[in-house]
């Protein structure tokens, strides 16, 4: 990595939309370790109010199981604004993504939380590097 490389990725913006503590602890300086400025919040109301009145997130980390609204209302905002950010989705259930049969977007992939952090490091690199639009996982 060079070290323009490493500038332009401390520019990057996040927004985090996890509502456990405990994910949040580990989420957060592992998503500041990869050089992103995180703006963390615990629901749904919350994510879509600062993603309208900040509209320069370049990524957006989003728990599916949301205790105010159904993450999936945010993945649907996401990926039908392309002014919005990249985003990465994750969830501990694989039937309600089933239900709503996401698997079938090219445009989306999943894995059930718990997630290593190779993986998350591994979507983060393809975002950054314009190979995919959206993951989910």
């Amino acid at each position: 990595m060079t070290p323009t490389d490493v500038e332009n990725e401390k520019s990057q913006q996040a927004l985090l939309v996890e509502d456990n503590p405990e994910w949040q602890a580990v989420l957060l300086p592992f998503l500041e370790k990869r050089g992103m400025a995180v703006s963390v919040c615990g629901c749904a109301d919350e994510a879509l109010r600062l993603l309208d009145e900040r509209p320069g997130f370049d990524f957006a980390f989003v728990e599916l199981d949301l205790p105010d609204r159904p993450g999936w209302q945010l993945w649907n905002r996401l990926c039908t604004d392309p002014g919005k950010p990249k985003a990465v989705f994750w969830c501990q259930h694989q039937e309600r993504w089933d239900r709503l049969n996401l698997q079938n977007n090219p445009r989306v992939m999943f894995l059930l939380k718990p997630f290593r952090r190779e993986v998350l490091h591994q979507a983060i690199d393809e975002l950054r590097s314009k190979q995919r639009n959206f993951w989910v996982i």
